[in-house]
């Protein structure tokens, strides 16, 4: 038995929680593996959009850089979960020719979306839910590459492609879309209930 609870602590403690979230003094916090990153912003704009079995919430922020950042938290209807892996929702919810995964693990994903052919924009994703994501994008090169830092995670440089800013909110969202292409699905349920 005590094997038994060894192994399991073991098993948590290699887990990597992750959490991205703006609290109440408008600060976007990310956590992960114990490490916290803050950035203050400023709301400019904040909308709550209900679709069919999908809440989005979306902010448009500015960061005291003067940086342009659109944050975004999908939270799906309690008896469903999101139909496909966090990668290709996220390519989904973007329509981006191609993107390049930079690092995927515990929940935290650091990505590059082509918006235009030559033309990038750095995204990073709480993915640690069957029913929530969050992600941020807008960051700049020089504070991305602090974000990759100050997380402590290992991501090839040469793979980081220079970024562009962001003017206006890249994601696309219509319940047309989502009703052909939907992004979640019920759940599966074993026994009675």
């Amino acid at each position: 038995m005590k094997k038994f609870l060894l192994l399991i602590a073991l098993l948590l403690a290699g887990c990597a929680p992750s959490s991205l979230k703006i609290n109440k003094a408008n600060v976007l916090q990310l956590q992960y593996d114990s490490k916290l990153y803050s950035v203050a912003t400023e709301v400019q704009k904040k909308k709550l959009t209900h679709f069919l079995n999908l809440d989005v919430l979306r902010y448009q922020l500015q960061s005291a850089s003067q940086e342009g950042l659109y944050f975004e938290e999908l939270t799906s209807d309690i008896n469903y979960e999101f139909k496909y892996g966090s990668v290709k929702t996220i390519s989904d919810i973007f329509d981006v020719s191609s993107y390049h995964t930079l690092y995927y693990s515990g929940g935290l994903l650091l990505m590059q979306l082509e918006v235009e052919p030559k033309k990038y924009v750095n995204l990073l994703a709480e993915t640690s839910s069957t029913q929530n994501m969050s992600y941020v994008y807008g960051f700049s090169d020089s504070e991305f590459k602090t974000l990759i830092k100050s997380l402590g995670v290992k991501v090839n440089s040469s793979k980081i492609k220079k970024a562009y800013g962001v003017k206006e909110s890249l994601s696309s969202w219509n319940q047309g879309h989502l009703i052909l292409f939907p992004l979640v699905k019920p759940m599966f349920r074993r026994g009675p209930f």
